[in-house]
């Protein structure tokens, strides 16, 4: 308690040194309150907007990271039914890789509205005519 009213008494002079009017132990008190709550409004919310950009960074960081994930697991997933089903593997086999079914899909795009008989899309994004689909079927 003594070291604070010697800090008061302390910031009274040199208050009164600087030219302003004599100013009371009571009125520095005031004044001291009043600047350290300015100082940690300040620095509440300097922190505020610090923590905020953070976490929105580190919330899009959680959710690439997340999606990568379950993309991994979905084509892990994938890639041990086409091994265990031998229609899947067999009616994918035209189609060597995924992407390239992908590309061919969306390439006929413009071509299903024009062609006759283009009637469904495969999971892996290939386009099936009714006579595909009629041979699917009866295999």
């Amino acid at each position: 308690m003594e070291k604070i009213r010697m800090i008061i008494s302390y910031m009274s002079e040199w208050s009164h040194q600087r030219g302003l009017p004599y100013i009371s132990q009571s009125t520095m008190i005031l004044v001291s309150v009043a600047l350290f709550l300015i100082v940690l409004i300040i620095l509440f919310l300097v922190l505020r907007k610090l923590k905020l950009w953070y976490w929105r960074v580190n919330v899009q960081i959680n959710m690439l990271q997340s999606i990568d994930t379950k993309l991994k697991h979905m084509e892990e997933k994938m890639t041990t039914e086409v091994r265990m089903n031998p229609k899947i593997q067999d009616s994918e086999s035209q189609c060597p890789n995924m992407m390239t079914g992908v590309a061919e899909a969306v390439a006929q795009e413009g071509k299903i509205a024009e062609g006759k008989g283009q009637t469904a899309v495969g999971r892996s994004g290939k386009v099936y005519t009714e006579t595909d689909l009629e041979r699917l079927i009866k295999d």
